[in-house]
């Protein structure tokens, strides 16, 4: 019995595919939540019960098959300790150490089997007759050592069995000799039932004799029960057009499986990894002819509107077809639900070829892209290498979707992906798994992001940025008569008639977003509730949608217009995030004080102004405490943008006069109050648009940035262009040159 304390009632892991006796350290796999999260350091033991039926998986799943009953497992088990714990691939896993054999007095199950055990003592006999047995046993182990040296055993089990044989620990030694050796499931199950050491030695004697019969016959007849297998295998080998390099990693890999005992753990990692190698398309592709008219008519066909995208993937189609070698690759950025994805699966339409979505959103591991090394239990392929095995060609396209979402806890996946998407150096590319060179130079990468902030230097430095900008209402209304309603009435199996008005209705009152993600969802929340009214009474079934209706369907609008009125020091900005721009206001109080400032960061300098230009402004801010409040808190604060609404809001507040809310503003502020240009214009006067906002000021300099915005929203809004805070307040009617 082993000498430390471990408790009577332990948690039982099942297994119909392998036993671990004592001695033997195994990795395996738990799949049970609750028992993970009850597993602790002050008790990391648990007791793996074979059942009486065998299984047939060799994987580190211990138990394949249905539902258990107590009574389907046998009276004996093993306590084991967990040494070590690691994800691998997502999935948990466990190594551990058998300690001892124990006897199972009962079992419940509730979340998970426990059972109630007692430990076994080892019936030993000082006799004479058990020392010639013993003694019998280790020169037959010997023996199967030289035997099984041509099979590639792993060093560290030659040298833990050889030290074995010099130890008197002959109990656990013949537990490891049965680890090793051919036996079946009930022959394992018989030896762990056996308690008296000298019965025990008696089995494994007779077991041992047998495997070295057996390779005898072996060595003798020249033949392995795998060799069809090894042909099957050099088949698929020939018919390959391989680097030679490779080639020569491959016929030693051949030649190391033949030499390995079938049932051996080693052997299944040696044949996955050739099945996987095998599985790689390693041939050219041929290069298919791009039709140029048929791409356009694909992207029309797919989106609507995007006429500058579109023109660029044209142009980068038409690149790839004169330079067919080295393409470049696109990073298309944009806000959330305005194509990115589908865009990428068009050009793969375009072009004739296989398309593949890796999400690399949650990525961590600098091995989920550059592979696992096949020494690891349960080790696998990066991604890359797998999209290329389950397309079977080498020419794909492979979208990294959320490439900005990539994080960093082993390793840098960021930096994996540098390798990857360089074209000097991804015709070389090596897989930590694979261990050999891959050609990845015929893949088309595309990649999406919402925010190029996080994306590391380098790794956007080889990327092409294309902008993909936020819809304007009339887009949105256009895609939602074109594609998402006809798409819902499909999918729901109901017809339904939405007419313009209720459509627009919808879009202002129910969404506001960049993109038609959430109109879509919407769209199909009507058809959903009208294919409920359609199936429960037909007969008087209406297919038309009112506004009455829509509101019992969807409830009150969820987003009215907020700028319905501004007070005194309330002024509507505009702010560009990652998710497409949006209206924000910024209001300003006073009350009697010092002179303090809340909200120093992004208002210093607007109060720096105001305070040298109160005179002119005809104000006095000398003895007031100012409150400045943005309540759209959800918004990020670009500060820098914010620099003239900040300045109009304090100086709204002083003069006590209110601004229309049909005004808003963005600009960068210097001390002497030049208005310097911002970023993000398109987006923010969609967002003005979206919110019904008639007039918006600009910095001059960004002029020149309304040629990218749709004609129908410029007419829509008036714009005036600002040199200075001057021309800002005189635009708001804060400030009267000619008076002064």
């Amino acid at each position: 019995m082993v000498e430390i304390e471990i408790p009577n009632t332990l948690p039982v892991i099942p297994t119909n595919t392998k036993l671990i006796l004592p001695g033997i350290i195994s990795r395996i796999a738990i799949s049970n939540k609750t028992l993970i999260d009850d597993i602790s350091d002050d008790s990391p033991f648990l007791v793996i019960v074979p059942l009486k039926t065998p299984g047939k998986s060799k994987s580190m799943e211990l138990y394949e098959g249905g539902e258990i009953n107590t009574q389907d497992f046998f009276r004996y088990g093993v306590v084991v300790k967990i040494v070590d714990y690691r994800v691998v691939n997502k999935q948990p896993l466990f190594t551990v150490e058998g300690l001892a054999r124990v006897e199972i007095i009962s079992i419940e199950r509730k979340a998970y089997f426990k059972a109630k055990l007692r430990f076994v003592r080892e019936e030993k006999e000082n006799s004479v007759e058990l020392q010639g047995t013993i003694e019998a046993f280790k020169i037959l182990t010997g023996e199967l050592l030289d035997a099984l040296k041509q099979l590639n055993l792993p060093p560290n089990i030659l040298k833990q069995v050889r030290k074995m044989l010099d130890s008197t620990d002959t109990s656990q030694l013949s537990d490891l000799i049965i680890s090793m050796i051919d036996s079946s499931y009930q022959e394992k199950l018989d030896i762990l039932s056996t308690v008296n050491l000298k019965e025990r030695l008696l089995k494994t004697l007779e077991l041992i004799k047998r495997q070295l019969q057996l390779e005898a016959i072996k060595k003798e007849l020249g033949e392995d029960d795998s060799d069809d297998e090894h042909q099957e295998l050099l088949k698929k080998l020939s018919g390959l057009e391989l680097p030679p390099s490779t080639r020569k990693v491959i016929d030693n890999e051949i030649k190391r499986l033949k030499r390995m005992n079938p049932n051996m753990a080693e052997y299944q990692v040696s044949r996955n990894y050739l099945d996987t190698i095998l599985e790689l398309p390693w041939t050219k592709p041929k290069q298919s002819e791009i039709d140029i008219p048929r791409a356009r008519k694909i992207l029309d066909q797919d989106h609507y509107g995007l006429p500058k995208i579109k023109q660029r993937i044209i142009e980068y189609l038409s690149i790839l077809k004169l330079v067919p070698t080295k393409p470049p690759i696109l990073l298309l950025n944009g806000p959330p639900g305005v194509g990115k994805t589908s865009l990428g699966k068009s050009i793969a339409n375009a072009l004739n070829r296989k398309f593949y979505r890796i999400s690399l959103g949650g990525v961590r591991d600098e091995s989920e892209i550059r592979g696992h090394r096949k020494t690891y239990i349960g080790s696998m392929p990066g991604i890359i290498i797998q999209a290329l095995k389950r397309t079977g060609v080498s020419n794909p396209v492979i979208l990294l979707d959320e490439i900005d979402k990539l994080s960093k806890d082993r390793g840098d996946p960021a930096s994996a992906l540098l390798e990857v998407l360089d074209p000097e150096q991804n015709h070389t590319f090596v897989d930590h798994y694979l261990n050999v060179q891959f050609d990845l130079s015929n893949i088309v990468f595309i990649a999406t992001c919402n925010d190029t902030s996080t994306i590391p230097p380098p790794l956007l430095d080889r990327m092409e940025l294309v902008q993909l900008s936020g819809y304007t209402i009339e887009e949105k209304l256009s895609i939602a008569k074109k594609y998402l309603l006809p798409k819902q009435i499909k999918q729901n199996g109901v017809q339904v008639s939405i007419s313009d008005e209720i459509l627009l209705e919808i879009i202002t009152g129910y969404t506001r977003e960049a993109g038609v993600r959430n109109l879509e969802r919407e769209i199909g929340s009507v058809c959903r509730y009208l294919a409920v009214e359609y199936t429960e009474s037909p007969e008087y079934y209406k297919k038309k949608v009112d506004k009455e209706k829509l509101v019992d369907i969807l409830g009150p609008v969820k987003f009215e217009n907020d700028l319905e009125e501004n007070g005194v020091g309330v002024v509507t900005g505009l702010a560009y995030t990652p998710f497409g721009g949006s209206v924000l206001c910024i209001e300003a109080t006073q009350s009697k004080g010092k002179g303090k400032l809340t909200l120093t960061e992004s208002c210093q300098i607007g109060l720096s102004w105001v305070k040298s230009n109160q005179k002119q402004l005809g104000i006095d801010i000398n003895e007031s405490d100012i409150h400045i409040h943005l309540p759209a808190g959800a918004t990020p604060k670009d500060g820098p943008s914010a620099g003239v609404t900040i300045i109009t809001a304090l100086v709204s507040m002083f003069k006590n006069q209110t601004i229309l809310p049909s005004i808003a503003m963005t600009g960068e502020v210097t001390l002497s109050g030049k208005v310097l240009p911002v970023g993000g214009i398109k987006e923010k006067v969609l967002a003005a648009h979206r919110n019904s906002i008639k007039k918006v000021l600009l910095p001059y300099r960004n002029k020149k940035d309304l040629f990218d915005v749709p004609i129908k929203t410029r007419q829509d809004i008036q714009f005036v262009f600002c040199q200075d805070v001057y021309q800002v307040l005189e635009a708001c009617g804060l400030y009267n040159k000619s008076k002064l």
